[in-house]
């Protein structure tokens, strides 16, 4: 609590799609801001939490949790708005897909029938390029590209399967399904830790009360496209229980 309350902001260390990551006062500790997009007229709602914030609340709560399951994060502690302290990690370029559910295209993809749930997670690893491009890669092209070291690769898979499942495991007490998220990792003290956000805009949640009431089997997306959207998903994320 000391540390944020003592952080000051400084100049913006990198911009991402969604966030920026700004320099502190303290060399080991970033800012991470959530932006919120301007809409096409150029003219922002006057409104006290917009998207951004939403995106911050949910991230430092679902962080927060991690960190009761002995899950290493890059976050610090919230900071009012849409910031949240984070340590200073030296970003792994790769992207880490966890699915649950079998995406919709699945079956083109791989030739294969549809498929409901699955029995066991699927993990993905996509190489992230310039610009943000993705590649799906596996493990041989990360060690001939000296991305990541072999030891690496298995604390960024174990720590992956970690948090789809205790995430998982937090959504079913909420009636919620967790069918897929997308991990970033970094390197603090010669540690892989997790990094990023975790929010609707990296994690595909699925509403099971949806399921109960109808009985059919089916689960329906969750909406989190509005901020009102949004704002119902945090509360009812954040029961307690």
């Amino acid at each position: 609590k000391e540390s944020v309350a003592e952080t000051l902001r400084k100049e913006i260390f990198t911009g991402q799609p969604g966030r920026n990551l700004y320099r502190t006062n303290k060399r080991d500790l970033l800012i991470q801001e959530f932006t919120t997009p301007v809409p096409s007229n150029g003219k922002k709602k006057n409104r006290l939490r917009d998207s951004g914030i939403l995106r911050n609340e949910i991230s430092s709560y679902l962080f927060e949790y991690l960190k009761g399951f002995h899950v290493a994060t890059h976050y610090v502690g919230p900071r009012p708005g849409a910031e949240m302290l984070v340590k200073f990690a030296d970003p792994v370029p790769l992207l880490v897909r966890v699915f649950n559910v079998p995406e919709e295209d699945w079956s083109n993809r791989f030739g294969i029938a549809p498929i409901g749930r699955l029995e066991f997670p699927v993990i993905e690893h996509y190489m992230v390029g310039d610009g943000g491009t993705l590649t799906w890669v596996n493990e041989y092209h990360l060690y001939a590209f000296n991305l990541v070291k072999p030891d690496e690769f298995r604390q960024i898979n174990r720590l992956a399967s970690k948090v789809n499942a205790v995430l998982r495991g937090l959504c079913e007490r909420r009636e919620l399904g967790l069918a897929g998220i997308g991990l970033t990792f970094g390197r603090y003290n010669n540690q892989i830790i997790l990094t990023g956000e975790l929010s609707p805009v990296t994690c595909r949640f699925l509403d099971a009360s949806a399921l109960n009431r109808k009985g059919n089997g089916t689960y329906t997306a969750v909406e989190t496209g509005s901020d009102e959207a949004l704002e119902s998903f945090y509360g009812r994320l954040k029961l307690t229980g």
